[in-house]
């Protein structure tokens, strides 16, 4: 097991990523570039979720075969799977390694320096308006899971955990 937990299948919907299927090269090449942002920046979201002790208490005890009870009731309680015929993947997680992946592709890097691509019929969006949406949603369900964490019996279970990274997971004006 261990982390990384996120795949593609996250990635749907509001936070939907083209061109993560199939064998083609350029198929291939997106799956791989995600799987970076993924190994980069999910691990990154877990620290300013959990702080520092806990994070490193579940990365290592969800690293085993058989994890705990209790890492797997975290785990669980980060990444929701539902069964069923049309299993859905959510996870707060996902909005964060995508407001970074769409940070990074609004422009490319030549040897020349940043460009934007043009569009005969159409013009790039500013990303703070296509991962803003997400990033606050995922500030919520944050809040949430912080809650959860606070409870007197989660607090019990997971003594170490903390809040002290809250100001990098705060809400995003999208107007300034």
């Amino acid at each position: 097991m261990g982390i990384p937990f996120l795949t593609a299948n996250y990635f749907v919907g509001e936070l939907f990523m083209p061109n993560l299927t199939g064998t083609t090269a350029a198929g291939l090449a997106n799956i791989v570039d995600l799987q970076w942002y993924i190994d980069t920046y999910e691990k990154e979201f877990l620290k300013y979720l959990l702080g520092d002790v806990l994070y490193m208490e579940f990365a290592a005890e969800i690293a085993v075969s058989v994890p705990l009870v209790k890492w797997t009731a975290l785990k669980n309680k980060i990444y929701v799977v539902s069964t069923g015929t049309n299993p859905t993947y959510l996870s707060p997680a996902t909005a964060y390694v995508f407001f970074y992946y769409i940070r990074k592709h609004q422009s490319l890097t030549v040897s020349t320096g940043q460009i934007q691509t043009g569009y005969e019929n159409g013009q790039t969006v500013e990303n703070k308006y296509t991962s803003v949406g997400p990033w606050n949603k995922m500030v919520e369900d944050c809040k949430l899971l912080w809650e959860w964490l606070e409870e007197d019996a989660q607090r019990a279970t997971y003594p170490n955990f903390s809040r002290q990274y809250e100001d990098y997971l705060g809400f995003i004006n999208p107007l300034l």
